[in-house]
Parts: structure tokens; sequence; C-alpha cells
């Protein structure tokens, strides 16, 4: 009995002595971008950048994005969303598998100008579109 209790605490404390993750990982929710015109924000990311609306709620400010696992969402500053500044947001990048394919495809449907497509050094290509606010977005093929 005693090697019993011997072995149970030694593995006792060899559990809490362990580098396992023992709280709940944390994933992001959404993405939020603030603009000042909701319906013409919206209009540039379904039609320019062919974003599947999920929906839009012009009364609260509000409209979302279907973009892979985390939805990409519009809303306009003082209606609940948050309270950020339109035109600063630079952190949004959007994956595809063919940059310069979807660049081609933007350019023809976006009233905006559109970026040069460029390597990274990492093998991957990119390039830049700015929203009808100034917020500019990174369309990005990752390097293999």
């Amino acid at each position: 009995m005693r090697l019993l209790t011997a072995l149970l605490a030694a593995a006792l404390i060899a559990g809490c002595a362990s580098n396992e993750r023992t709280a709940p990982m944390a994933t992001v929710g959404l993405v939020k971008i603030p603009v000042t015109d909701l319906a013409k924000a919206a209009a540039f990311y379904r039609e320019s950048l062919g974003l599947k609306e999920e929906f839009a709620v012009v009364e609260y400010g509000w409209a979302q994005y279907e973009t892979g696992a985390v939805p990409l969402c519009l809303y306009v500053p003082g209606k609940g969303g948050g309270n950020g500044v339109p035109g600063h947001c630079d952190s949004v990048h959007l994956v595809v598998e063919n940059a310069a394919a979807f660049h081609d495809e933007v350019a023809k449907r976006c009233k905006s100008p559109v970026g040069a497509v460029m390597k990274s050094d990492d093998g991957g290509v990119f390039f830049e579109i700015r929203d009808p606010d100034g917020n500019t977005i990174k369309v990005m093929q990752r390097g293999k």
C-alpha cells in the first residue's frame, strides 16, 4: 500500500511540474474594421473583394462576412461595435490560393486603386487595397 501511495504521489508531483496547458485555449472570434458609411463599405467588401455577406444591419452599424473560421465584420463607431477610427486599420490579411489571379479579378471590379502584386521574403505573394475609408487590406498567398 505504501508503494502504491508513493507512486501516486510521484505521478501527481510530476503532473504538476509539467508544462502541459490546463487552461482552455483562446481562439479568434471575429475581426472588426471601423467604417464611416456601412452601405458603401459593405458594397466594397461584397462586390470588389467578393466576400459572402452573412448579414448587415444598418441601424446597428454592423455587417458580417464569411471568411473561413473567423468572420470579417464592419462596424460604424459609436453604434455598439467599438470606437475605432475609420481609415486606420491596417492589420487585416486575407489569404487566397492565387494572389495574382485574385488581384486581376479585384482590379476588374474595384473602383479603388489596387496595389501591385509583390513577392515577400518567405516566398509568398501579396498586394494591398484600400477600402472606401482608407483601411488597408492585404491579400496574400502563403509561401511554400
